[in-house]
């Protein structure tokens, strides 16, 4: 696809979405089996059943522009999910380490799908493409910082910090 104008940056970046969405319904499964901590291990499992549904979504906002759902390449999230990979390879056989950090993972990619989507709302809004587009861009941008507050609410929470202070002994 080449890129030529900003209806063309939209549908690239829809694609990045739908990629972003249907890859993390497959890492947030990974997330849910790793972390030991129940509490946390249900947000993730609660998260993966909405992931799922912003997917469908997107389909409706490809089919609103008429255009096929295609995914592309994202390669910000491949790392985020490569790193999480490398840290669970490195990491001692220490659940409290691996539930602090799939927090944090959770939290960077909720930023980079919060950011995601108020780029391609923005584009929307420029391109006049109607609330059959932005509707359903908008739904899915509440949930995903709804999603990061309640991250944000678990890293700042007293069980986080009762983690932490285990490890630092």
């Amino acid at each position: 696809m080449t890129v030529t104008t900003l209806h063309d940056k939209f549908v690239y970046e829809l694609q990045q979405a739908y990629y972003i969405e249907t890859e993390l319904v497959d890492a947030l499964g990974k997330m849910v089996e790793s972390t030991s901590d129940e509490e946390i291990s249900e947000g993730f499992e609660t998260h993966q059943r909405e992931t799922g549904d912003h997917a469908r979504r997107l389909k409706t906002v490809f089919n609103a522009i008429g255009e096929e759902p295609e995914i592309r390449q994202c390669h910000m999230l491949d790392g985020l999910i490569e790193d999480r990979e490398e840290f669970l390879d490195n990491a001692a056989d220490d659940a409290d380490l691996v539930d602090l950090y799939n927090v944090g993972a959770g939290m960077k990619v909720e930023r980079l799908e919060v950011t995601t989507y108020e780029g391609l709302l923005t584009h929307a809004d420029r391109l006049d493409l109607g609330n059959d587009v932005t509707d359903p861009l908008d739904d899915t941008l509440d949930e995903e910082k709804a999603t990061l507050r309640e991250l944000k609410g678990v890293a700042e929470g007293s069980k986080i910090q009762q983690l932490a202070g285990r490890l630092m002994g």
